[in-house]
């Protein structure tokens, strides 16, 4: 019906007002002529609406997505690493490109590839929220082994995405960078309409700290503004020096080894009395 009524609705407007309403101007419709004015827009319209209204009865079966969404934090680094660095970002976002190029990568060499501090991102849409969103739910449809590559291509291709956007074209370079991850156009479809992701990305974002501004950085949930590598390190750097010092405080305290003193040698044994000599007996001989 809805079909229907649609192409009713554009039949009146086009076709029957701009043909046959014109040429009639200033003369008398009879209920024959009217009659036969709506009966050829009806034709029109159910054989144009038939097949459509086909069509949406009986849509194509779309796969279900291969790749369930990944639903908590992705680390990036060691999991016990004594420093944890927070990022609250949005991939539509000017600054936390610059983070993702400039400052991640320094970041990333200097500790998280040495065990000293693991990453992790956090999703926080910004305007054109629709993208942002597709943008992260693509990420977490690839999987935690692909979570940071896709993040990495979103960034990368940024200023192309939101360009893309401004024309309704944003929904080809989405689809252009999960296939590139293993993600099929079904799989996409239904990752970025999936409603229990679409939830768990807009509570993430309910409950970032208040920020008028992204990105936001904690070190072990200290806030660290300005954004910068130089504020970034040194507070990590407080961080791991605090945590080594804590660290000497409870290792346990080892007294020093005594050696108990030397025991005075035992006197030397007596040596053995000497065995008198034994003269043996001689039997006189007869004379």
């Amino acid at each position: 019906m809805l079909v229907r009524s649609n192409w009713t609705t554009a039949c009146r407007k086009t076709a029957c007002r701009k043909t046959a309403w014109p040429t009639l101007t200033g003369l008398t419709l009879t209920g024959l002529t009217l009659t036969r004015l709506t009966m050829a827009c009806m034709v029109l319209v159910t054989a144009i609406a038939a097949p459509l209204a086909a069509a949406q009865i009986a849509p194509s079966p779309q796969p279900a997505t291969r790749h369930a969404p990944v639903m908590h934090d992705i680390a990036m680094g060691m999991a016990d690493a004594p420093v944890e660095i927070i990022e609250y970002a949005s991939v539509t976002c000017a600054a936390c490109q610059n983070f993702q190029t400039d400052i991640l990568p320094r970041l990333k060499a200097r500790y998280i590839l040495t065990g000293q501090a693991k990453f992790l991102l956090r999703d926080h849409p910004t305007p054109p929220a629709p993208v942002s969103f597709a943008g992260f739910a693509l990420a977490r449809c690839a999987g935690e082994s692909e979570f940071y590559a896709v993040i990495g291509d979103l960034f990368a291709r940024q200023t192309e995405i939101l360009a893309a956007a401004r024309s309704g074209g944003a929904r080809g370079l989405i689809i252009q960078i999960g296939a590139a991850h293993g993600l099929s156009e079904p799989d996409i479809e239904a990752c970025i309409k999936d409603k229990t992701l679409q939830a768990y990305i807009q509570k993430q974002l309910d409950d970032a700290p208040d920020m008028t501004a992204a990105p936001a950085v904690f070190i072990n949930g200290r806030r660290v503004e300005p954004v910068t590598y130089d504020a970034i390190a040194a507070a990590i750097d407080q961080e791991i020096a605090a945590a080594a010092a804590a660290a000497a405080l409870l290792a346990p305290e080892t007294a020093p080894s005594e050696e108990p003193p030397a025991l005075p040698a035992p006197p030397p044994a007596p040596a053995p009395a000497p065995t008198p000599a034994t003269t043996p007996a001689t039997t006189p001989r007869p004379g």
